[in-house]
């Protein structure tokens, strides 16, 4: 069957749409219907387990395991082995993340045994760090320097373990291929892809002032809109912290929406729900701030049609951004931190800002009160906010998820060929074994 992939990923529910199931749905319905590739997706359980089929028959869903089980990869090895003519599997990184640090270790053994039945794998990569310290808060491990350099260590290590047994690395970003390239050899590196996080032109269905009129917000009041999970990580804390400050300074008609719920990684996690707790009691003290909680699909559009300028204020870039790509979906001005300041390596968001007129110190804000207050004066002024918003249209345009599965196809879904998969269990074990010793 090589025109039939298997992909063991998360994949959207009805009440359900983070990260990697928008992005796995997205971009394998775009490849079947341009180029007929067929996938059955291996996914987690969910409210309803019935086996679905969508894109003409193309993409076959079968939700077979448990995320948070320790049965999780017997049950998806199970599952790869009823399909032996299947030559090519595609595993998408956080399929079991909410499993934790058990994830992390049991990946490596389990692409390990899909790789000694020679098939070809392609592994996605939605995150790539090369150095953990922007996390401690996130995760809520020590920031001692020696701890974060043996964490460094392990997480170079599995890194490059997972691209000896990977026949292509798919990232999320240009600027994580970089950070790649200071990982990994010049022969392992060759097996890297960027397949940007695609985006889908909105249409929308009601004006500025109509979507603020339905959230209760003034027309005259500016929108600052964080769109996504709520963490540490993605600045939440700094951004509540910064926007109070600002208003007891003075700034007036300006309403921040925080739209998104709790990390599906980090939930039941007692230093995560320390953090919400903190979070819930200072956005209760100021009424020019909203949570909206777990938005579901169809009430994004609303949010994102209310709002004058989207903020991301993350602590450090981990992997291509969703909330980027909502934004530019919607041609919305958009402004970033500094630390994600790599993304400024993406030559697609250097012509953009260089046609729309945009500098580098535009777009980026520091994480401290002069970033807020550069986020304001940028709200103050329309002919800024329109070239923030060209700047978005015109990355929009390059990152079509149309023009994105045409270009992309041929370079991750290759036909295998049965040299390929008789390598052989004995020489594919030396072969790892050799590597391991490097």
């Amino acid at each position: 069957m090589p025109d039939t992939c298997l992909v063991v990923s998360a994949w959207p529910e009805k009440h359900s749409n983070h990260g990697i199931a928008w992005y796995t749905k997205l971009t394998l319905t775009e490849t079947a219907k341009q180029t007929g590739q067929r996938f059955i997706v291996l996914a987690e359980k969910g409210q309803d387990d019935t086996p679905r089929i969508y894109q003409n028959g193309k993409i076959l869903v079968l939700r077979v395991f448990d995320k948070t089980h320790p049965s999780l990869y017997p049950v998806i090895l199970t599952w790869l082995a009823k399909f032996p003519a299947i030559r090519q599997v595609a595993i998408h990184s956080e399929f079991g993340v909410n499993a934790g640090l058990s994830h992390y270790i049991l990946l490596l053994p389990f692409i390990a045994l899909i790789k000694l039945t020679g098939r070809r794998i392609v592994y996605f990569a939605h995150n790539v760090i090369d150095d953990v310290t922007f996390l401690s808060g996130h995760l809520d491990f020590s920031d001692n320097p020696v701890v974060i350099d043996v964490v460094n260590l392990i997480i170079r290590m599995h890194t490059k373990i997972t691209t000896w047994l990977s026949d292509q690395i798919v990232v999320l970003d240009e600027s994580l291929q970089q950070r790649l390239k200071r990982i990994l050899s010049k022969e392992e590196y060759k097996k890297v892809t960027c397949f940007p996080m695609p985006v889908v032109h909105k249409q929308v269905l009601y004006s500025k002032t109509r979507a603020k009129k339905k959230l209760g917000i003034s027309e005259k009041t500016k929108v600052l809109l964080s769109f996504g999970f709520i963490s540490s990580y993605k600045g939440t804390d700094w951004l509540i912290d910064a926007f109070s400050y600002a208003m007891q300074k003075g700034a007036k008609n300006i309403h921040l929406i925080l739209a998104g719920g709790p990390a599906h990684s980090l939930k039941g996690r007692q230093h995560y729900q320390q953090f919400l707790e903190t979070i819930e009691k200072k956005v209760a003290k100021n009424p020019h701030i909203t949570i909206t909680g777990f938005l579901p699909e169809h009430e994004i559009p609303l949010y994102f049609q209310a709002a004058d300028l989207v903020i991301l204020p993350y602590r450090g870039l981990m992997g291509g951004s969703g909330a980027l790509s909502h934004a530019l979906g919607y041609y919305k001005p958009v402004v970033l931190s500094e630390p994600m300041q790599e993304t400024w390596t993406n030559q697609d968001l250097q012509r953009a800002a260089s046609r729309s007129r945009i500098r580098k110190s535009l777009l980026f804000f520091p994480l401290s009160y002069e970033g807020i207050r550069h986020i304001l004066t940028i709200l103050k002024k329309p002919k800024t906010l329109l070239r923030l918003k060209h700047f978005s249209a015109l990355l929009a345009q390059s990152r079509n998820v149309v023009k994105l599965s045409a270009s992309t196809y041929n370079q991750l879904y290759q036909p295998v060929v049965e040299t390929h998969a008789s390598r052989g269990l004995l020489q594919t074990l030396r072969l790892f074994l050799a590597k391991m010793a490097i």
